[in-house]
């Protein structure tokens, strides 16, 4: 495995998200304009020099790691308002224990840090600019003698560093459960805001999608056909096909949904071509799910490839049969194993599963 997880911020609204918890204290979250379709935005109140909101990606891994990648645009109206002491644009964590992040500070610089001790291990040589979209991406291995940091803006390389990444007290050791993008403290002068937007992260394990990906649109498409399986009943309001039971901008919970008690049982969907001369890197399945009652329950997504079905090879178990969660299914090939093509891509369809 290597590509983590992905997100456009254009599949739903911010009211009703469940991908990301919640986390700080101070400022608003909301979704704005992007460079394409919608963006996350953090709005920081005046004189809050503390951290504040953020997204917490906690991704499903067979194992935890000691690498990984992380992409995405930003902008902020102002990087020179920062209280840069308390402005971690990046943070890399195991469990509780942050190893290693970047630091925004207010000529717009990147630093990065020794998670544990806030050692410094240095800044980017170059600068983030007001109102003005950039592209950036931080890559980390963590070890005490051979570790590395690496940043990246607008596929530029502005920092690196090797040597030791590992914080030293007990209980660090060299992997990683999440990372964290939050916004910053702002000065007592004036508040602003921060956005985010086509995301991506990665582990370096694998054969695939192990090192930047570079500049990235990530693209949010929705069923917009019936595929080759209709197993799944539908329930709530009856659109009159399944696909059109799944097909909303952001997921409407009750109003409509598929549904099934069987093991084994799948549903498949057409959806929009991407756009020609597409570069695709990787694709991602993200499914909206509840239980329809207590035990046990889990899901896979299901592609179809050239008259052949796949599941992927990695079940989630539905905990809540109250509240709707986000399940996410990345693949770094084709179903069947082949290279990323955009004819290829085309003409798989994909859908859904209920392994247990």
């Amino acid at each position: 495995m290597a590509l983590l997880y992905m997100d456009s911020f254009d599949g739903y609204a911010w009211a009703n998200q469940t991908r990301y918890p919640y986390i700080g204290s101070y400022g608003t979250e909301s979704l704005v304009t992007g460079r394409t379709g919608n963006a996350y935005r953090i709005t920081n109140p005046v004189n809050r020099n503390v951290q504040s909101v953020g997204l917490v990606i906690a991704p499903w891994r067979p194992a935890n790691t000691a690498s990984g990648i992380i992409g995405f645009a930003v902008r902020s109206s102002s990087w020179s308002l920062l209280d840069d002491t308390s402005a971690s644009l990046i943070s890399v964590w195991l469990g509780s224990l942050c190893q290693v992040y970047l630091r925004m500070n207010n000529d717009g610089t990147l630093s990065a840090h020794n998670g544990n001790s806030d050692a410094l291990y240095g800044y980017t040589s170059a600068a983030l600019q007001d109102d003005t979209w950039v592209y950036v991406e931080f890559k980390w291995v963590i070890h005490a003698s051979s570790g590395s940091l690496v940043i990246r803006f607008n596929n530029q390389q502005v920092y690196s560093f090797t040597g030791d990444t590992l914080p030293d007290p007990v209980g660090y050791t060299a992997e990683w459960t999440s990372v964290r993008v939050r916004g910053a403290g702002w000065a007592a002068s004036g508040s602003a805001t921060m956005d985010v937007d086509d995301l991506y992260l990665l582990d370096l394990t694998g054969s695939y999608n192990t090192d930047f990906w570079g500049d990235t649109t990530v693209a949010a498409l929705h069923p917009n056909a019936a595929g080759n399986s209709a197993q799944w009943s539908r329930g709530g309001s009856d659109s009159g096909t399944n696909y059109g039971q799944v097909n909303e901008t952001d997921p409407n919970g009750d109003t409509n949904y598929i549904y099934t008690t069987t093991a084994g049982n799948v549903d498949l969907y057409n959806f929009p071509s991407t756009v020609t001369g597409a570069v695709i890197n990787g694709v991602q399945v993200v499914a909206v799910a509840k239980k329809g009652d207590t035990g046990v329950a889990s899901i896979a997504a299901q592609a179809r490839e050239s008259s052949s079905d796949y599941t992927h090879g990695a079940p989630l178990g539905i905990a809540s049969n109250t509240v709707y969660g986000t399940f996410v299914f990345p693949y770094d090939r084709m179903p069947a194993g082949g290279a990323w093509s955009e004819s290829g891509f085309n003409a798989v369809e994909w859908g859904i599963k209920k392994t247990s």
